[in-house]
């Protein structure tokens, strides 16, 4: 026995409301992506620090000096008096205003010099460091100097020998101090004065250490070995 079922087809029918809400849901659905993505991109933040420099500085410089000088056969003088001093701030640039004369009168002559000026000087400067961070993020600006340092050690040697000079050794010795009385006392003209005796003078091998071995904690220095 066989069943058999008809082939018939139902078509569901959209209604304009239902078109309406699947369109708006859609529209919503677009919009909502487009403005998550420009939410997302745009969360950073700028910092900006303006730091203002400004500088005002004045000058004003008044001063005078004077010349008198006479000359002769058997010489002569003079007198000089005043002399500029600049200032050191302002932005002093040197060209003064001068006015001076001068004189003379045979062999005597002389002058004046008077000058004067001023002058200002003004600066301003802006710097504005700026930092960028994500939202909710972490951010520095700092500025300093850092500066190494080494570390290690430095050997001190020390009872080591005195190289001197065989004539300086000799001279500090008693035979050298009664070898120079002897000679102060004698007269350098006279002729019968003792002969100076040249001796050789050797100069004994500067003494040095062995090295210093430590073998289990124990050092092998042994003072019988020095030669």
């Amino acid at each position: 026995m066989a069943i058999r079922f008809p082939a018939t087809s139902h078509f569901m029918k959209i209604y304009p409301f239902q078109r309406f809400l699947v369109s708006a849901i859609l529209i919503i659905a677009l919009y909502s992506g487009v403005f998550d993505t420009l939410q997302v991109h745009a969360q950073q933040a700028t910092i900006i620090t303006p730091h203002w420099n400004v500088q005002d500085s004045w000058y004003e410089s008044l001063g005078s000096s004077m010349f008198l000088n006479q000359r002769g056969r058997r010489g002569g003088w003079f007198f000089n008096w005043g002399a500029p001093v600049y200032p050191t701030y302002g932005g002093y640039d040197g060209r003064d205003a001068h006015f001076g004369f001068g004189f003379r009168n045979g062999n005597l002559r002389g002058g004046f010099n008077l000058w004067a000026s001023q002058g200002s000087e003004r600066s301003m400067t802006m710097t504005a460091p700026f930092l960028t961070v994500p939202h909710g993020g972490f951010g520095s600006i700092s500025h300093g100097s850092w500066r190494p340092f080494v570390t290690g050690w430095t050997p001190v040697i020390g009872g080591q020998p005195q190289w001197q000079s065989p004539l300086k050794m000799y001279l500090n010795s008693p035979e050298g101090v009664q070898f120079m009385r002897q000679r102060q006392a004698a007269s350098p003209g006279d002729a019968t004065a003792e002969p100076i005796e040249r001796r050789s003078q050797t100069i004994p091998k500067p003494r040095t250490d062995p090295p210093l071995q430590i073998i289990n904690g124990k050092s092998t220095d042994d003072s019988s070995s020095r030669p």
